[in-house]
């Protein structure tokens, strides 16, 4: 949210001291669609979610990124090809720190995922992780990129349904 900060009165009497609080809009991509609301009521106390049914075409940004880990080490792709998000986008922050927990999320697959007891893995929970990272970068890199999750080629369901929907 950012507040708006009106301009003076009048000459010599100063900034008047109340501020409206612009309410914000509610951006979330599946996929190739973007879908937009925002609330209503007053900025400071909305009662109402509305969901816009917008006519206009929205961009779809050119890069697509999936997430799926893998034994090599790498879980961040593009195009086939992996990538390391801190340099794909240097300067978000969130994302730099979100890499960060997609380095730990891959390392614990590496560490604990057993080729001889593949159905021994806690595959639900791993998948759901992936899925939430998804998300959250989706979220970060909604005007930049869409993406994907899939599950890993090692999980026995990859073969029925590779791409976990955000």
């Amino acid at each position: 949210m950012h507040t708006i900060t009106p301009a003076r009165e009048s000459q010599g009497h100063g900034q008047a001291e109340t501020t409206k609080t612009a309410t914000p809009d509610v951006r979330i991509r599946r996929g190739h669609t973007l879908i937009q609301g925002n609330y209503l009521g007053r900025p400071d106390q909305p009662h109402a979610f509305v969901w816009r049914d917008d006519d206009e075409e929205t961009a779809v940004p050119d890069r697509e990124i999936v997430i799926q880990v893998s034994r090599n080490g790498s879980c961040a792709w593009e195009k086939g090809i992996p990538i390391n998000l801190r340099t794909a986008f240097p300067g978000n922050r969130d994302v730099i720190r979100l890499a960060n927990a997609l380095d730990d999320w891959q390392r614990y697959f590496v560490k604990k995922y057993d080729p001889k007891q593949a159905q021994r893995f806690y595959w639900s929970r791993f998948n759901q992780e992936g899925r939430d990272f998804a998300r959250c970068l989706q979220a970060l890199l909604i005007d930049e990129a869409v993406v994907r999750y899939l599950r890993p080629t090692q999980d026995p369901q990859s073969t029925q349904a590779a791409e976990v929907p955000l």
